[in-house]
């Protein structure tokens, strides 16, 4: 349809009417701040506690820039798997070797220790900046998804290195398709909202990054670069999509990031925003109108 990219991904995997990331802010939100949480892609969530535990040592250590984390080093193939597609900080790490006598690894950064805690606290300022924009002085999950869907599609542009990290999308704003969404996924996840990265291919098997994420404890699909591409982010029009849906975009073949094939989904509650003409928050709701005058209320 109108795929131009193609990447090889899997070594990185991983706006007051512009609706409620520009609205009114109380005096309660303007103080709080977001800590980061060690989050991660909810494909991995069959883990064992002790991965969970032995990645949360290594993000951890990455943080303040340690030189070495210690956990059980049997577990290191699904810890880096959690690291790699999870922790966007692992852009700012140049290499993790396994001690030689198994009581941990050794971290090797890409840059001077001063440096790298200074772009560590960069990075917490900023996802504080974005998740409390997309709050909006309010709790709803609801809300912040789509908050934050549409801060994603109106603020990245394209970005002209394919292989570009989501640390860096993070940052810059400069995106890819598979960049923008794992942004929408981390920065769902550090909300503890459950999202999944979905990589998918069209027609001429061009590589494609999407996102699956939880909605009121429903399933969708959420496409934020198209929107970006196609919309400039002034719609809806692939938010809350189902497999049939993503198909009619001209993406087949979803998978997870560990291979495995995404589940079809079925719910239409959003099937309005496929022809989404306008839309705006309003009384705690989301309102949509689509091309022909329909109008649809959502409770957040």
């Amino acid at each position: 349809m109108k795929r131009f990219i193609s990447l090889l991904l899997c070594a990185v995997i991983v706006a007051g009417a512009f609706c409620g990331c520009a609205a009114k802010k109380d005096n309660t939100n303007k103080e709080k701040a977001f800590e980061l949480k060690y989050s991660y892609d909810s494909t991995y969530s069959s883990f064992d506690k002790s991965v969970y535990n032995a990645y949360e040592a290594l993000c951890e250590s990455v943080i303040k820039g340690e030189e070495s984390a210690r956990f059980n080093t049997g577990m290191i193939e699904d810890v880096n798997q959690l690291f790699y597609t999870s922790f966007p900080l692992n852009a700012l790490v140049e290499k993790i070797d396994v001690k030689g006598d198994e009581s941990g690894v050794s971290i090797t950064y890409k840059n001077s220790k001063e440096e790298h805690i200074k772009k560590v606290e960069e990075f917490k300022n900023k996802v504080n900046e974005i998740m409390t924009k997309c709050y909006a002085g309010k709790s709803s999950k609801k809300l912040y998804t789509v908050n934050l869907y549409n801060y994603i599609s109106t603020s990245v542009t394209k970005s002209d290195n394919l292989a570009i990290t989501p640390y860096e999308t993070i940052m810059t704003g400069k995106a890819s398709s598979f960049s923008a969404s794992n942004m929408f996924e981390y920065l769902l996840a550090q909300a503890d909202i459950k999202a999944y990265h979905i990589l998918a291919e069209d027609a001429l098997k061009t590589g494609w990054g999407l996102s699956k994420a939880e909605y009121d404890g429903k399933e969708y699909y959420f496409d934020v670069y198209t929107e970006f591409e196609l919309t400039e982010g002034k719609q809806l029009q692939y938010f809350g999509m189902t497999t049939e849906d993503v198909n009619q975009e001209g993406l087949k073949n979803l998978k997870y990031t560990n291979k495995k094939d995404a589940p079809v989904i079925a719910n239409k509650e959003f099937e309005v925003c496929r022809s989404c003409d306008k839309w705006e928050i309003k009384d705690n709701k989301l309102v949509v109108t689509s091309l022909s005058g329909v109008t649809v209320n959502f409770d957040l």
